[in-house]
């Protein structure tokens, strides 16, 4: 091997060291996942009594999960006991998981991950989605909160 070429290959790898590092560092710019506390309960009426008491010891409210679609699965369940309080809506709420009233969905609540920001507001996406949904935006307007915990019934 010549001299250039062993410069070269030692070139090559430095580059790689040196990404690698700063990916380790600054991450690849999606919002890492910022997972609320999962608490599990003896019964579902247990587990929407210790909802009820974190959300009014926090200031917030209590949401029930009824929706079948399951697009937060794993991390949410139908018949979970949600946590949901009014915070700022913030860049400090990149990836972690919030509740707000899309247009799409008649103003129901709907809870998903925030994935992105552009200068129309907050791209959310559900974790068991394909993709985002980037036609719709988190603003202002249509947010609720972050969810801060999860209660449930425990496994049998």
């Amino acid at each position: 091997m010549t001299i250039e070429a062993k410069g070269m290959c030692w070139s090559t790898v430095a580059t790689i060291v040196v990404c690698v590092a700063l990916l380790l560092l600054f991450g690849c710019g999606y919002a890492k996942h910022k997972n609320p506390a999962l608490f599990y309960e003896s019964s579902p009426a247990a587990a929407q009594e210790a909802a009820r008491l974190h959300a009014r010891d926090a200031g917030g409210s209590v949401l029930l999960v009824t929706n079948p679609e399951g697009s937060m699965q794993p991390l949410i369940h139908q018949w979970d006991w949600l946590v949901c309080v009014p915070t700022p809506l913030t860049d400090d709420l990149l990836g972690k998981v919030v509740t707000y009233r899309p247009a799409w969905n008649h103003g129901q609540n709907t809870t998903h991950r925030l994935a992105a920001k552009d200068r129309y507001g907050y791209i959310a996406s559900g974790d068991h989605n394909a993709r985002s949904e980037p036609q719709w935006r988190v603003t202002t307007a249509n947010y609720v909160g972050e969810i801060i915990a999860i209660y449930r019934e425990a496994p049998r």
